[in-house]
């Protein structure tokens, strides 16, 4: 067998798995909107929140609406969270 037949079967074996693997994912739609709005719904209902931290203790009285990050990479997390940050760290 020749390298080539060895390196297209390979590959095609990865491709197969790959489609594989996407076909069991899940698909989001409207369900992963509501579970969205409701997760917004009930951080909401867990304020005012109060941090205790180095200095002291902090009080949030209301979810945050604007969102700002600061340093490399913060930006991830709160996308990951579903927020838009309104504004970052010029890099």
């Amino acid at each position: 067998m020749s390298l080539s037949r060895r390196t297209f079967l390979a590959q095609s074996a990865f491709a197969l798995a790959g489609l594989t693997l996407a076909g069991c994912s899940s698909q989001g739609g409207a369900g992963e909107a509501e579970a969205g709005a409701q997760s917004a719904a009930d951080a909401a209902a867990g304020f005012p929140v109060t941090l205790e931290h180095a200095f002291g203790s902090t009080t949030i009285e209301a979810a945050p609406e604007r969102i700002a990050t600061i340093g490399w990479g913060n930006h991830d997390v709160v996308l990951a969270l579903g927020k838009a940050p309104v504004g970052m760290d010029r890099a």
